[in-house]
């Protein structure tokens, strides 16, 4: 077999949806882009490294601003459950609520610090 036959999609004739359509871009996204400097040009295929680079810096920020402050008020509501004019509990519930909340937050961590330690991962 020869080497271009070997190719993938090689020998079969192009379909509609080998050639790229021009993205679609919501206008949030445009808007994003056009502050950093990097316009989207009507027509455009792909996203270039830096317009995919701003966009996903933005789109963290808009999911954790988004994420945190319900983070945060379940957080209290839970410490809420702390008093004890209105709830009674054992310290081995509290244990067990303590242990799950620090076991989420360590996940959590490790969730953003293995990215960064693995880069620098050295093994044979």
């Amino acid at each position: 077999m020869s080497e271009a036959a070997t190719k993938k999609g090689a020998g079969r004739p192009p379909g509609p949806d080998s050639q790229r359509r021009p993205l679609e871009v919501s206008a949030e996204n445009r808007v994003i882009l056009e502050r950093a400097g990097h316009p989207f040009r009507q027509g455009q295929t792909v996203f270039s490294a830096e317009q995919r680079a701003i966009l996903k810096v933005a789109n963290f920020r808009r999911l954790a601003n988004a994420r945190m402050p319900k983070l945060l008020l379940q957080l209290r509501n839970i410490a809420r459950l702390g008093n004890r004019a209105t709830y009674t509990y054992t310290p081995a519930e509290v244990a067990k609520i303590l242990e799950a909340v620090e076991a989420a937050v360590a996940v959590l961590r490790n969730s953003f610090l293995e990215q960064s330690s693995t880069s620098n991962a050295w093994s044979l």
